[in-house]
């Protein structure tokens, strides 16, 4: 027996195209929630180290000596260098007091979190992320219902 030839027929071209869609579609919501997870973590992360600092008396160097104990474990590419943690502590620090917004910065990439938390004006431009957020959810939850 041979090796029949399959003819690509319209049924299978809208198949496939369905198909890519639905790949999309999962592989768009596995990175929003590891991106979600990265961010709690890192929130986690820095709510611990501040922890320390004001209760042991630890110093700065102390993110500088994790950085290095957590590239060696998890590689240096890990997100773990010294100017990411010292991100994730102002994250921690901006966020901290509003646990309404700490939840919805979670939907925003890494990149864009940093540069919303370092920027000069960033009390004003979190509280328009927040009413943005805010307004995003509340129009998701109601097309949901």
């Amino acid at each position: 027996m041979g090796i029949r030839k399959m003819t690509i027929d319209k049924s299978y071209k809208d198949f496939i195209v369905t198909l890519k869609q639905k790949i999309a579609q999962v592989k768009n919501k596995t990175i929003l929630s590891v991106n979600q997870t990265m961010i709690i973590l890192y929130f986690e992360i820095d709510k611990e180290i501040v922890h320390k600092q004001e209760s042991l008396g630890w110093g700065k160097s102390v993110v500088e000596q994790m950085a290095k104990d957590l590239q060696k474990e998890f590689g240096v590419k890990s997100g773990y260098s010294t100017q990411n943690l010292w991100y994730m502590r102002q994250f921690y620090m901006t966020y901290r007091e509003n646990a309404n917004l700490q939840q919805r910065v979670g939907e925003i990439p890494w990149g864009h979190n940093i540069l919303i938390f370092s920027s000069s004006v960033n009390t004003q431009l979190s509280q328009a992320l927040a009413k943005t957020l805010e307004s995003c959810t509340t129009h998701k939850e109601t097309d949901e219902n």
